[in-house]
């Protein structure tokens, strides 16, 4: 039988045995009565198959029972601080502070000699240090796995001895590093040498247990690799090698175990290694016998296993921001840095295009090969290389841009029959429409045999060598090509919270809503086969991305009723709430962020609006500037206190220089700017300031308009991509980009590329803020056009007028038949009678309102008013027919001039199929 078979086969008991697991789990839920051995088992079942979440519910539970004796109580408690910070549905430092507060309230940590509960103290201290990398953890760690190990080897099978010599050995290459003096280094040769003491005596005690390699079980695997860690740390690594060799050959050992594994050897390797060479490190011998636990194919994914899950955020900002990330991505993908991202965590205008790269590659990883027999294979883990990223990265800023050039903001209004369907359909929305205009004109390019309407229950990534029905977490850290989570982000408006869409669930975190200072109700994720009915366990993925992306006072809402109880869910741009997507990689326990930012920008205003509207909407761009700001400083400080081991934040005003301005009169004189300066990274600072005003829309974008964005974008990563160092980059590779052949025109005045002048790209960049009217002022015959029909209607009206006063010198603007015909209107409106109805309609609108509630209040009030309702019902179903003519002549005109104008692929270059307009 194949390896892919036996996995399968594996993978499909382990479901079958999790399935009654929980649901023996869910009726002690219930209130089903359980004997206290028996949840002792089943905890620990649980736990073994990394069903940590199911554990701690049902421990939790248990333990609020007032029955249970002393010794069953230690156990249960210590079995739930185990599944309390093993629990990946927690954010791991909230998970931690809730295992030892368990634990601090069960124990006397200052006293104990519980060997179990020591080494889960010393445990929980040492992932905090994994995370945030300060000493003072270590030393906590030390202390209580000493402790433990002071306590016997061989009661608790090594384990608190074992951790207690690796973490002086940590220590030791910590102060090594430091180089702080002969006394620093005298320190650690004593740690050393007590670190190799305790490993000796693990040995001599542990030895004697090992039963003969026939009779070897699965219950053996922690002695077998606990003795192999004392061995590598001990310089033996060909006894090491064989005993990892016979704990990769023992079935049913979880995941998660072997994970715990790799990643404290691999760590000790590297600590002891005398060269810091990555090649001459992978040659050793005893990394050599750690790869025997996994296979030669996990080898390049163990030496990033140290630094953490990878997160990228693509940020809100339209059609603006999605070009700006496809540059970025083409740099990562020269980087070779695409393969290890694990979390990919997508707002709006950043939603659209996350959501095509991660059809893209779900397409390479299940359905990049052909074979002769027609079936459509996937790509296994070691057959994927760096080239594929790069032609996946290609054919994704060739495809979206055909699909943008569709003008999808237009299209939304030239749809008859849509528009009929807006009017008569009270949950149908143009958000809606928008969302299946992505799915028709974006996402249908991915060549994955696909129906049109994808659903996200349905876009799980499979690749040929993991068995159905596995979790990425669970393998992705032992994968040298990562499969990462696609996190969409919208606002509930309901609640103020974060609503997220995966391929698993939907909801609000119970990570991100901070119950300090938030005492709203949290909307609890379901995962789409627990909804309550078919339209959300298959929701689209288009609805699921307009929602992400819908602007409020653009857009409707995207709404989801009966899907909670007395609630009607409504959905709005991501934005609102984050509108760098940090959030999602925060709760995901990211160590390593890269941010693509090409949100709105506060822009400076010499003179803003006053009244009443004017300053509220500009007190509302200041405040989301604020935020965007208070997230950029949080990163940091993150970065800065190590809680990050790596960030790295690309932004359209990289760059840029603010300026200082003095007051009149100071007598201060304005220096001249240079007449041409650059940023860091090579590209015209007013060509990048241009580019931080471009319009956040959903409408056209012209070849030049889109390639100056992904220029910008991948020039600004090449730039911050050193911050990166530690992964094993692939620094002297480029691809022959087609936006790359902007270099010449945004890097100096008076530089061209092939058939683009400097003065052409300003020219085309001087209209791209413009929402309307852009191809009116970029083509020189139709603005001479515009200021005729301009000149000839005020020639018009001055004609009228003149005219007018010459035939009745007194006539005054009051007097005219179209001012008299409005006063008599409202004459005869505003009468006594008409008033008094009003307010009375008034009156019953409210009671209506307070008596069933909003939603169906309202359809209540529209049988007192039929034939206002008739009136409009006949006006949208004019609008609908008819008013669908002016998009259509802008798309088949206007439009197709524009990017005409603009165009600087070759005809045909679509890979879909249909060219562009």
């Amino acid at each position: 039988m194949s390896a892919d078979k036996q996995g399968g086969g594996r993978v499909e008991k382990r479901k079958a045995i999790s399935s009654v697991l929980v649901g023996r789990v869910q009726s002690v839920l219930r209130g089903q009565a359980m004997a206290v051995d028996e949840v002792d088992r089943l905890a620990g079942e649980l736990i073994g198959i990394d069903m940590h979440y199911w554990a701690r519910r049902l421990l939790l539970k248990v333990l609020a029972r007032t029955d249970i004796q002393r010794a069953d109580r230690v156990r249960l408690v210590q079995a739930l601080a185990l599944a309390t910070y093993k629990d990946d549905t927690l954010l791991q430092l909230s998970a931690f502070d809730q295992a030892q507060a368990l634990l601090a309230a069960e124990f006397d940590l200052h006293n104990t000699e519980d060997q179990e509960t020591l080494g889960l103290v010393g445990a929980l201290y040492k992932r905090r240090w994994r995370i945030d990398s300060r000493r003072q953890w270590l030393e906590q760690a030390l202390h209580y796995y000493r402790r433990g190990f002071e306590c016997g080897v061989s009661d608790d099978g090594g384990y608190t001895a074992i951790n207690t010599a690796y973490i002086q050995d940590v220590l030791a290459w910590l102060e090594g590093r430091a180089d702080a003096g002969e006394r620093a280094t005298e320190s650690a040769r004593a740690r050393r040498r007590d670190a190799q003491l305790i490993r000796r005596q693990v040995m001599e005690t542990l030895e004697p247990r090992l039963p003969p390699a026939s009779q070897t079980s699965q219950q053996d695997y922690w002695l077998l690799v606990t003795l192999a860690e004392a061995c590598l740390g001990a310089g033996e690594p060909d006894r090491a090698d064989g005993l990892l060799q016979r704990a990769a050959q023992l079935d049913g050992v979880p995941d998660w175990w072997r994970k715990s594994t790799v990643e404290q050897l691999v760590h000790l390797v590297q600590m002891q290694s005398p060269t810091d060479d990555p090649a001459r490190l992978h040659n050793s011998d005893a990394w050599r016998a750690i790869v025997a636990l996994l296979g030669e194919s996990s080898s390049r994914a163990m030496q990033t296993l140290a630094l953490g899950k990878v997160g990228l955020a693509l940020s809100g900002g339209g059609f603006r921001a999605s070009f700006y990330h496809l540059g970025v991505l083409a740099r990562l993908a020269e980087l070779d840095m695409l393969r290890h991202l694990e979390v990919l965590s997508c707002v709006s205008g950043g939603s659209i295009v996350g959501a095509h790269y991660y059809l893209e590659l779900r397409r390479l990883m299940q359905f990049g090969r052909h074979p002769t027999g027609g079936v459509r294979q996937g790509l296994r883990d070691e057959q994927i290389s760096h080239q594929d990223y790069l032609d996946l990265v290609e054919k994704l800023i060739d495809d979206f841009l055909d699909g943008v050039q569709k003008n999808l903001r237009m299209r939304v209004l030239a749809n008859p029959w849509a528009n009929l369907k807006m009017l008569f359909l009270p949950t149908y929305s143009r958000t809606e429409y928008l969302g299946e205009l992505y799915e028709k004109q974006l996402y249908s390019r991915v060549d994955d045999d696909a129906p049109a309407a994808r659903t996200l229950d349905r876009l799980f990534i499979q690749p040929p060598d993991e068995a159905d029905g596995f979790r990425p977490g669970e393998v992705n850290w032992r994968r040298c090509h990562k499969i990462p989570q696609l996190v969409l982000n919208a606002t509930t408006l309901n609640t103020g919270h974060l609503w997220q869409f995966t391929v698993s669930w939907m909801g609000e975190s119970p990570n991100i809503v901070n119950r300090a200072v938030d005492k709203s109700p949290r909307l609890r994720r379901l995962y789409y086969q627990e909804a309550p009915e078919p339209r959300y366990r298959h929701y689209r993925l288009g609805h699921a991305v307009a929602a992400s992306s819908c602007v409020p006072g653009l857009f409707e809402p995207i709404e989801l009723p009966r899907l909670y109880a007395r609630r009607n869910i409504r959905l709005v741009d991501g934005g609102v709430y984050d509108n760098l997507g940090v959030a999602a990689l925060t709760e995901q326990d990211c160590a390593v962020m890269i941010i693509s930012d090409a949100s709105g920008q506060l822009s400076p205003d010499d003179d803003p609006a006053g009244g009443i509207l004017g300053p509220v909407l500009r007190s509302m761009s200041v405040m989301m500037g604020r935020i965007r700001g208070s997230e950029y400083e949080d990163l940091h400080m993150r970065a800065a206190s190590v809680q990050l081991k790596g960030m790295t934040y690309v932004h359209l005003t990289q760059g840029l220089e603010g300026s200082e301005v003095d007051w009149q009169g100071s007598g201060v004189a304005t220096e001249a700017p240079d007449r041409i300066s650059l940023t860091s990274y090579g590209i015209r600072c007013d060509i990048q300031q241009r580019l931080a005003a471009v319009r956040t829309d959903l409408d056209s974008f012209t070849d030049v308009e889109a390639f100056v964005l992904m220029n910008s974008g991948y020039h600004a990563m090449c730039d911050a991509a050193d911050s990166l160092q530690a992964f094993p980059l692939v620094r002297d590779r480029t691809h022959p980009w087609a936006f790359r052949q902007l270099d010449g025109a945004m890097c100096a005045g008076d530089a061209a590329g092939p058939g683009l002048a400097a003065s052409d790209l300003d020219r085309h960049l001087g209209v791209s803020h413009l929402k309307f009217f852009k191809v009116w002022r970029l083509h020189g015959g139709l603005t001479v056009l515009a200021i005729l029909l301009g000149v000839l209607l005020l020639a018009g009206v001055g004609y009228w007028f003149i005219s007018g006063l010459l035939n009745n010198p007194s006539m005054s603007l009051m007097q005219t038949a179209t001012m008299q015909a409005l006063l008599g209107w409202l004459e005869r409106t505003l009468t006594l009678g008409n008033l008094a109805a009003g307010l009375a309609m008034l009156l019953a609108g409210y009671l209506v309102l307070a008596l069933f509630g909003q939603r169906f209040g309202k359809r209540i009030m529209q049988f007192f008013r039929l034939r206002s309702i008739l009136r409009r019902a006949a006006i949208g179903v004019g609008i609908g027919l008819v008013g669908w003519i002016i998009p259509a002549l802008h798309l088949g005109l206007f439009d197709r001039l524009f990017l005409r104008l603009g165009r600087l692929r070759r005809a045909g270059v679509s890979r879909a199929g249909d060219g562009t307009p």
